[in-house]
């Protein structure tokens, strides 16, 4: 199921990556990333993030993320 999700999930990073709507990046460990990350939500539903609140989700993952993906 893993490879399944994982393979779907990395198509899914390198069309937005070739569109110019995602950074580049290897799209394989992002795709793994996104699993695990999605997983957590999965095995432990409680969080301190807005999951009713779209924008406010994204707004934290961002900030949570967005130093893991900057080049240096």
């Amino acid at each position: 199921m893993f490879e399944l999700v994982h393979g779907f999930l990395a198509d899914l990073i390198r069309e937005g990556q070739a569109a110019g709507e995602l950074a580049p990046g290897d799209a394989d460990l992002l795709a793994e990333l996104g699993i695990r990350l999605g997983t957590s939500f999965v095995l432990m539903p409680g969080s301190r993030l807005a999951r009713g609140d779209s924008e406010a989700a994204r707004a934290a993952v961002r900030a949570i993320l967005s130093p893991l993906t900057l080049s240096r």
